[in-house]
């Protein structure tokens, strides 16, 4: 897997280059990697009406200026909906659904792309902490059938309640410690 590149900012978010580590920069520093296999469009409904409309993936094709890094199978850009400063997507340049069907390897370029975009995130924006994360189907909350993280700054005193990471994600259902107890002790005994 070849060296993280930068790509070109966001012209609007004023993404300074001279913040990421030299090592990050590679040889080829504005190209990426013509993208296998691009999707069909993807059928969608019309305002309710029935009529089907098609729509180009987002994430598919994504132009040179949205590349904030990148690696062979996979880029991050700035979302366009920031919960926070410096929130970012990672991504497969490679059009594929669930987080579940990704290869091996983009796994792996995923996460060493995570890592690199972190340095970038904490360099510019000085954040106090991270969520990372995928939705993964719709109940979860996925609306872009491509797959893509979010690596989400966090700032201290962001949060509306005591900061929980993840277990604010779903509302608490009462369960009770024993039933859970209950509950791992079958699973593990079959």
């Amino acid at each position: 897997m070849g060296p993280h590149k930068i790509m070109s900012p966001l012209p609007d978010r004023g993404y300074n280059a001279e913040l990421v580590p030299e090592s990050l920069h590679g040889p080829a520093a504005h190209t990426r990697p013509a993208i296998q296999n691009p999707p069909p469009d993807i059928p969608e409904k019309d305002g309710g009406e029935g009529r089907e409309t098609t729509f180009p993936c987002p994430f598919c094709n994504p132009s040179p200026e949205y590349i904030v890094l990148s690696n062979d199978l996979c880029y991050a850009r700035w979302d366009i909906n920031p919960v926070s400063r410096g929130h970012l997507l990672i991504m497969p340049f490679r059009h594929v659904s669930d987080f579940f069907d990704t290869t091996a390897e983009e796994r792996y370029a995923i996460m060493n792309l995570a890592a690199s975009s972190r340095i970038v995130i904490q360099d510019r924006f000085h954040p106090s902490g991270y969520n990372f994360g995928v939705n993964s189907g719709k109940a979860a909350g996925q609306v872009i059938e491509h797959v893509h993280f979010h690596l989400i700054p966090r700032y201290y005193g962001d949060a509306r309640t005591k900061p929980n990471g993840m277990r604010n994600v779903i509302p608490k259902v009462p369960l009770r410690q024993h039933k859970l107890r209950e509950y791992l002790s079958t699973a593990e005994n079959g």
